[in-house]
């Protein structure tokens, strides 16, 4: 009874031996275990297309297979899997495909990926688009495989963010752009570039870098109107999609008024003579007539051969003069030769810290003024002379009577 047991034991044993074992990932056929050969994943550059763009598909297959392979304890057949692939090729109806074959690639060995990849063009109507991969295996079938690449053409945007309502001749306004990306994927290298005539616009470029899907940047810019006669700037934005570059242009109209300046006017000036031989001393007013705020306003004599400044005045600080203000000076200087006119020279500061300088010429007029005085002082003269005679008449007559 034993020994049936046994043997009965040993003969199911056997039987459970001679069962065929094989790997989950592998294949069978007629001609025994065969690789698993699988599209494991894809990347489309850039993540949207836009219309005209060129881009890569990317697609990575891997035998999953594991070697070695045995099929049983009864048969010593060790099975190494490797893939066989004859092409692997990309088609589409709609997309352009620039490079889209490969040819005999070879064996894939089991556990092993590789990557393929294809370049497209876009030039379509936005949309889903489907191509297709497709490897063609040397055992097995064939792999089909379909990519989804979408396509959109939704530009990046630019809107005034803050700009004035008027800006002034000559004086610097900052004026901010919002750089928007409603595009559902992500730009890079944003660049904001203004352009306009007559005027001075910093910085020339400002660059951003990326912008991801639905976010939104500024840039700021410094703009000096150097003309009234200014209408528009154009801010244009260029930025990448992948590696296609793109470009949109934001008009902007401004309106430029005449600038806040700093005028200063000489007012009631006098020139007389002072202590010293050929020494005298002018004295007037400085007026800011313009628009603006005027600065460390300093007036002073300029030293010429004729002119010499002297003590204790040879320059005059007023200071600041606000708009419609005024402020007192005093020059002293020693005059030789025939000197007509005595050069003074006008400096101050504007709002923005840049140094204005003025010269002028103020008249001199001495000999006209002591001809009028000579000619004064002698009819004061002759009046006394007349009124000594008429008194020394008037008592002569008195006497004689």
């Amino acid at each position: 009874m034993k020994k049936h047991a046994l043997l009965i034991l040993l003969f199911i044993s056997l039987l459970v031996s001679s069962i065929p074992v094989m790997n989950a990932e592998t294949q069978s056929t007629d001609n025994g275990p065969q690789p698993a050969v699988i599209v494991t994943g894809y990347e489309v550059y850039p993540d949207v297309l836009m219309k005209g763009d060129t881009g890569t598909i990317g697609i990575t297959i891997k035998n999953t297979a594991k070697n070695p392979i045995q099929v049983s304890v009864t048969d010593p057949t060790v099975y190494m899997l490797s893939a066989d692939i004859r092409s692997v090729e990309l088609y589409s109806r709609d997309l352009k495909i620039l490079n889209g074959k490969y040819y005999n690639v070879g064996e894939l060995g089991a556990g092993e990926s590789l990557l393929f990849t294809f370049e497209i063009e876009a030039d379509i109507p936005d949309g889903m688009y489907f191509p297709r991969i497709n490897v063609d295996l040397e055992a097995t079938e064939d792999i089909s495989y379909q990519v989804p690449v979408r396509v959109d053409s939704t530009p990046i945007t630019l809107a005034l963010l803050d700009v004035p309502e008027s800006i002034p001749q000559n004086e610097r306004s900052e004026v901010k752009i919002g750089v928007s990306n409603t595009r559902p994927n992500s730009v890079s290298g944003v660049s904001v570039i203004p352009k306009g005539e007559k005027m001075r616009i910093t910085p020339s470029n400002f660059f951003i870098g990326e912008i991801g899907g639905n976010e939104m940047d500024a840039a700021s810019f410094n703009i000096t109107p150097q003309s009234r006669y200014v209408s528009d700037i154009d801010f244009e934005v260029v930025y990448r999609n992948g590696d296609n570059w793109h470009a949109e242009t934001l008009n902007v109209p401004i309106n430029v008024v005449e600038g806040k300046e700093a005028e200063i006017l000489l007012t009631g000036v006098s020139v007389e003579r002072s202590i010293g031989f050929n020494n005298y001393i002018i004295a007037g007013e400085l007026d800011n007539i313009g628009t603006d705020v005027a600065g460390s306003i300093l007036i002073k004599t300029e030293n010429t051969s004729d002119v010499e400044p002297v003590q204790p005045y040879k320059s005059y600080f007023v200071g600041t003069l606000d708009v419609d203000d005024f402020g007192s000076f005093e020059l002293h200087m020693r005059l030789s030769g025939d000197v007509t006119e005595v050069p003074v020279i006008i400096q101050f500061r504007d709002s923005d810290g840049d140094l204005k300088t003025l010269k002028e010429q103020i008249p001199i007029e001495f000999k006209e003024v002591e001809e009028e005085e000579l000619s004064e002082w002698w009819i004061v003269f002759i009046v006394c002379i007349v009124a000594v005679v008429a008194v020394i008449i008037g008592y002569s007559w008195k006497v004689a009577k």
